[in-house]
């Protein structure tokens, strides 16, 4: 629970209700935690281990969006938030443990709990601004200043996930990225 207490200060008599509506839970190296299609119902807290969200292009194809690693959180807030059918899958990447929280305990904790209202607005303004900073960078960079501030800023992930996710994270190819890696040594 340490990393909600990084986005704002949290109300002791608050806390008890906030660990008590989680649930911890294993996932398996390559085990899908959402399926494209279906309803995105948990809200996730990497514990240990590594997940990531990708979309599926028609060849099958999967091009990553995001990667939590130990100490993050997050979840496919679109279909989180609509409760939509989501167009990803979240997988995870390695033996993970994962605290996560269902749908309708997350919302009403919201309406509940000020200190989980306040770490909902301060999510959602950190995912605004995470969003934003990738599609500038998808826009403005090459790809090897790309790899170089996406690296920079999660050096964690590039140093924990292979190197096919890693370039799709980029949005590159493996080859590319390997290269890239080698001229940086």
């Amino acid at each position: 629970m340490e990393i909600i207490r990084c986005f704002c200060d949290i109300a002791t008599d608050d806390v008890a209700g906030i660990q008590d509506s989680f649930i911890t839970t294993q996932a398996r190296k390559g085990e899908l935690l959402l399926l494209k299609g279906d309803v995105c119902s948990r809200f996730f807290i990497v514990t240990s281990g590594a997940i990531r969200f990708a979309f599926q292009d028609e060849e099958g194809t999967l091009h990553t969006r995001r990667v939590l690693v130990s100490g993050t959180m997050g979840t496919s807030l679109e279909s989180f938030i609509s409760g939509n059918p989501s167009s990803e899958v979240i997988e995870a990447l390695e033996d993970t443990t994962i605290d996560s929280i269902e749908r309708g305990d997350f919302y009403s904790l919201v309406e509940s709990n000020a200190s989980w209202r306040r770490v909902y607005i301060r999510m959602l303004e950190a995912a605004y601004v995470f969003q934003n900073r990738q599609i500038d960078k998808l826009r403005t960079l090459d790809a090897a200043d790309r790899f170089q501030e996406m690296s920079t800023d999660e050096p964690e992930v590039f140093r924990r996930v292979s190197n096919s996710v890693a370039a799709s994270y980029v949005g590159i190819a493996p080859e590319t990225l390997s290269r890239l890696k080698s001229k940086k040594n």
